[in-house]
């Protein structure tokens, strides 16, 4: 079953503390965790931005991995997420909405939608960024060190058993 993860940008800005003061540099903070996220997850993610009060806004980049959306000048991000989640969803597709609005939380379960809150979604993203540090240094240590039962004997025993080995 495919699954569709549609997130409040400013939403998620606005509940994580670790992300910066300046709004543009929140967003490519988030924008980065993303695109990690979807990497780990494999879901299809888009990320929607209020810019109801900004004229002519409404960017999607194509060099990212992730679809970014600014709505329309008279839109805001959650009227954008129920239009978009009565539209998409289906028998084939589960469609999960990080925000912590709790209005917009009830909108899209009524409307089939599946809800994750934006705390639970900072955990997620953040247990994302361990599961890639954990996979990056288990790639990058050594042969011997994966091996338990070669760490559980003796380093004498290993030393003549390596001499042996090598003597072939």
């Amino acid at each position: 079953m495919e699954e569709w993860l549609v997130v409040d940008g400013y939403n998620i800005i606005r509940a994580n503390p670790k992300y910066s003061e300046d709004i543009e540099v929140a967003r490519e903070e988030l924008i980065h965790d993303l695109m990690e996220y979807q990497a780990v997850s494999g879901m299809k993610t888009f990320v929607v931005f209020d810019a109801y009060r900004i004229k002519g806004l409404r960017t999607k980049d194509p060099e990212k991995r992730i679809k970014i959306v600014f709505t329309n000048k008279e839109e805001t991000a959650d009227e954008w997420i129920e239009h978009f989640v009565s539209k998409y969803k289906d028998d084939k597709r589960h469609i999960y909405v990080a925000t912590s609005d709790f209005l917009e939380q009830r909108m899209v379960l009524g409307l089939g939608a599946y809800r994750i809150s934006a705390r639970e979604f900072i955990e997620q993203l953040a247990k994302s960024k361990i599961g890639i540090a954990n996979q990056l240094q288990s790639k990058h240590t050594p042969k011997a060190a994966k091996n338990p039962l070669w760490e559980s004997i003796p380093e004498a025993l290993r030393y003549k058993l390596e001499k042996l080995r090598r003597k072939k």
